[in-house]
């Protein structure tokens, strides 16, 4: 994935995990600032009809609470510190579905006040008062005067107030359908959140590619200067190769003719490096995929390196399943394999072990490529993937390495739709796996390309 890519990705989440706090946040604020003044209004209107002997007030009747007065025929349904403090007036229509019962100092019923539908029978009424007179004795110091109990039972809020002779009253209300209101507003906001995201993501899609455009403007130009460089390059490399194979017949053994090969050498390597990555941030590089014999491949490219491996007086180890088969480009997976195999000889020293394994994990190929010796930091474990990037400095000079192969191999993974990660104990070794599906094809962004 581009840095482009990656930046509008970013840029997206970052847009709609703003938007997700705020409509969270706007939607449950206002669910609970609702919830909490139906409660509070439904037990200060419960508070009243106990208070007034079990009926509610008269319309003309004025209703003190607190500091509140109301001059006109209106009940004070919030209190003086709720959110919503709110008046209403007192008819028919403003009456909840509600019953009162009036209870003797001995717990008998005396009466019940029912003057509106309820769907609760006289049966059904009098276990509720067992409940609610349960309730105030399980609360302590049993149902003294003065003492007052509210709660809810099966969807019913009551309000009990015991008197001074020991008679109780008790207000209920049927909240069931508040309730179910509730619900439905908890479901709407879910609908309405859902759907505010859909508009973020659009919304961020849009915006993220305005935003971006510069950007990619000048990231474009970077590339095309990249890639124009490496072929005007390519020539003079090419000319300085052929004239020095035309001068060393004539001068043998000349150090300094030796010093500019090899360096002609280093920058031909590098200018194929730069038009690889530049090619393939541009989309333009050609991937052949075939299915080929991975083992083979993978000991084909282990090869080369067996004489300098010796040489430097270090040991090999390979552990290669027989029958790997891989669908890819058969090229591009040996050239992964060079530079992991490469990385592990210039970063291991004289007595070090090299070993290379490959096999099978389900419908994965995993291949291996570890080695004792310097191993990485664990700041740089992330860094090294990046383009140009030396952790040592002075050993990548000693080594001929521009800090290109790394990133060229974790894109070679990417384009198969593969991983490449790196896992090391800083002094003692280091091992890249290179985790292959063995399933063709290349990876498709959201955003084209």
């Amino acid at each position: 994935m581009s840095v482009i890519k990656k930046l509008r990705i970013q840029i997206i989440a970052v847009i709609v995990l703003v938007q997700m706090i705020l409509v969270a946040g706007i939607l449950l604020t206002v669910d609970y600032c609702l919830a909490r003044h139906e409660i509070v209004r439904s037990r200060h209107y419960l508070e009243i009809i106990a208070e007034n002997g079990g009926v509610p007030p008269l319309p003309d009747r004025r209703v003190h609470k607190g500091n509140f007065v109301s001059k006109k025929p209106w009940l004070a349904i919030g209190s003086d510190d709720s959110f919503f403090p709110l008046q209403i007036s007192v008819d028919k229509d403003e009456m909840r579905n509600f019953f009162s019962v009036k209870i003797t100092p001995d717990g008998v019923i005396g009466d019940v006040i029912k003057n509106y539908s309820f769907d609760l029978m006289p049966s059904d009424i009098s276990k509720f008062v067992g409940k609610v007179l349960a309730e105030c004795r399980a609360r302590g110091g049993g149902c003294y005067p003065g003492k007052t109990v509210e709660g809810t039972f099966d969807g019913i809020l009551f309000y009990m107030k015991v008197n001074d002779d020991g008679s109780r009253i008790i207000s209920a209300m049927n909240r069931r359908v508040e309730i179910m209101m509730l619900y439905y507003l908890v479901r709407f906001s879910v609908v309405v959140f859902v759907a505010s995201m859909v508009v973020a993501m659009v919304f961020a899609f849009f915006l993220s590619g305005f935003v971006i455009r510069p950007t990619r403007v000048a990231f474009e130009k970077q590339k095309a200067f990249i890639a124009d460089a490496g072929h005007e390059l390519k020539t003079p490399i090419a000319v300085i190769g052929a004239n020095l194979d035309v001068l060393a017949p004539d001068m043998p053994g000349n150090r300094w003719l030796s010093y500019i090969r090899e360096e002609n050498e280093r920058m031909s390597h590098l200018v194929k490096n730069l038009l690889y990555l530049a090619k393939d941030d541009a989309g333009r590089n050609k991937i052949n995929f075939a299915e080929f014999d991975f083992t083979d491949a993978v000991r084909n490219s282990v090869l080369p390196f067996e004489s300098t491996i010796f040489e430097e007086k270090k040991r090999l180890e390979l552990g290669i399943r027989e029958g790997l088969r891989f669908v890819g480009d058969e090229q591009q997976i040996k050239q992964v394999v060079v530079i992991l195999v490469d990385n592990a000889v210039k970063n291991s020293e004289e007595g070090s072990t090299v070993r290379i394994s490959a096999v099978a994990e389900k419908d994965k190929i995993i291949l291996r490529v570890f080695n004792t010796g310097h191993g990485i930091k664990s700041e740089d474990l992330d860094k090294i993937f990046r383009r140009f990037y030396r952790s040592d400095s002075s050993r990548a000079r000693k080594t001929g390495g521009y800090g290109l192969g790394l990133a060229i191999a974790r894109t070679i993974a990417a384009v198969h739709k593969g991983t490449l990660t790196v896992d090391s104990k800083f002094g003692e070794w280091a091992e890249f796996t290179l985790t292959l599906p063995m399933k063709k094809g290349r990876k498709k962004s959201f955003f084209g390309k």
